[in-house]
């Protein structure tokens, strides 16, 4: 029997044999490690807690950021009912702020009832984008309990409401905020004290920042909107703690010398397409960025402007197409042009300029930094001939290679002029058009 237990690892023990005595925990010990354990406890319990709060908090602002988003997606894409002919404005409507003192005469601070947020529609007037009429709610919510705006800059003084809101208008670049019924902080503008920073009159902010905070943690998320581009995203850290300021001196330059015309002609008006090759804002000498948006003056003559010493009629100032699409596209209606009366020669002259005022100009060594002189003669063949099945309005329905006779297209390099027979007799039948170009409607202004 002993020898199985031995093999067991068990040992017999004879009587009167005692058991050895091991060291075990004293009581003090066991009081020690239950009193780590519980700080540690104590310690994690209220992150515990609060993870919800943070997880809300985050999502609130993704959720405003979202609302922020459809409302310039609507601005730069309207639909069919919103492209009408009065300027129409789509808003993102933040309330109620209580507190009508301001920060640093350029910040309002919100509380736990600041968590109202309305997606609006109405009219706005084009000349300052206040709104000329009552809005409409498309959408609205309320922030989940204890998660509010906490403070929206810039701001002016509310006087009539206390309503706070980003406004995006249809064919206008960059947005427009401040108080509800008198939002007058326009992104674009570089003279508004507004925008500057509260250690520096020279300096100003690159963003908008709208603060969120939570009612039962210290923490912050911000909804930042980016003057130069418009673009819009959620931080962790508020941009305006290092001021962010706006001060290249540089202007846009050209891609390339690439430009076309079209006209589309008629008895008693015609209708003129100018593409020409976008121009990208550059930061650096070197520089350039193409997420910036860039706008033109558009200017226009007849005759060719090496010869022509007759002066430029504006046609666009601070013409904006939309970002990223290159060529940039122009269509305006004329009736200086017409079945019976077409000039030898078209002339545009383009400025571009960025969103600091930085414009081209004629100066500059770097052709690519100068303003675009652009002409297209009447030459070559078929070229500015309407033909007599011009339809009012143009139109293109023919599928050939060769434009149909109500349609003349010009590149940048026109074609030799073909005087030849059969080669529709150059500028024979012209009939000269007027000194200076009529006034013009432009008609349409976007993708094609």
């Amino acid at each position: 029997m002993d020898w199985k237990l031995s093999s067991l690892g068990i040992k017999r023990l004879r009587f009167g044999q005692q058991c050895s005595k091991k060291p075990g925990y004293t009581l003090v010990e066991l009081l020690v490690v239950l009193l780590i354990i519980a700080i540690l406890t104590s310690m994690s319990v209220p992150g515990l807690l609060n993870s919800d709060e943070r997880y809300y908090l985050n999502a609130e602002a993704s959720k405003l950021r979202q609302m922020m988003i459809t409302a310039r997606t609507y601005s730069l894409a309207p639909t069919k009912a919103a492209s009408g002919s009065a300027a129409q404005m789509y808003q993102v409507a933040m309330g109620q702020f209580t507190n009508n003192s301001l920060i640093n005469k350029t910040k309002i601070t919100g509380d736990t009832g600041t968590n109202q947020v309305a997606l609006q529609k109405g009219p706005a007037t084009c000349s300052d984008n206040l709104v000329s009429g009552a809005t409409s709610t498309v959408k609205s919510y309320q922030m989940r309990r204890g998660i509010y705006v906490s403070s929206f800059y810039p701001m002016d003084y509310l006087t009539t409401d206390s309503t706070a809101v980003v406004r995006f208008t249809i064919g206008r670049a960059g947005f427009i905020c401040g108080e509800s019924s008198r939002a007058s902080i326009d992104s674009l503008d570089f003279q508004d004290t507004h925008w500057q920073s509260a250690g520096s009159s020279s300096l100003q902010s690159r963003y908008l920042v709208i603060e969120l905070s939570a009612q039962k943690i210290s923490s912050q998320v911000y909804v930042i909107l980016d003057r130069l581009n418009s673009e819009i995203a959620v931080s962790r850290f508020n941009p305006l703690r290092n001021f962010t300021s706006i001060d290249d001196t540089f202007s846009p330059q050209w891609r390339s010398t690439s430009a076309s015309l079209t006209v589309d002609c008629a008895p008693d008006s015609s209708v003129l397409t100018l593409k020409f090759s976008r121009a990208d804002d550059r930061y650096e000498a070197a520089q350039v960025d193409a997420n910036r948006p860039v706008f033109y003056d558009i200017a226009w003559k007849f005759g060719d402007p090496s010869t022509d010493p007759t002066q430029y009629s504006m046609l666009a100032s601070s013409y904006f197409y939309d970002l990223g699409v290159s060529p940039a596209v122009f269509t305006f209606s004329s009736q200086a042009i017409t079945q019976n009366s077409q000039s030898s020669a078209i002339s545009f002259k383009i400025w571009a300029t960025d969103t600091l005022g930085n414009y081209q100009k004629d100066s500059e060594a770097d052709a690519s930094l100068q303003p675009r002189d652009i002409s297209f003669p009447r030459s070559g063949t078929g070229a500015w001939s309407c033909g007599a099945t011009a339809q009012t309005g143009g139109g293109d329905n023919d599928t050939g290679s060769t434009p149909p006779d109500n349609q003349i297209i010009y590149d940048n390099n026109p074609p030799d002029d073909d005087t030849g027979s059969g080669g529709g007799g150059g500028d024979a039948n012209c009939v000269a058009g007027p000194g200076l170009p009529c006034p013009v409607q432009v008609i349409e202004a976007g993708f094609e």
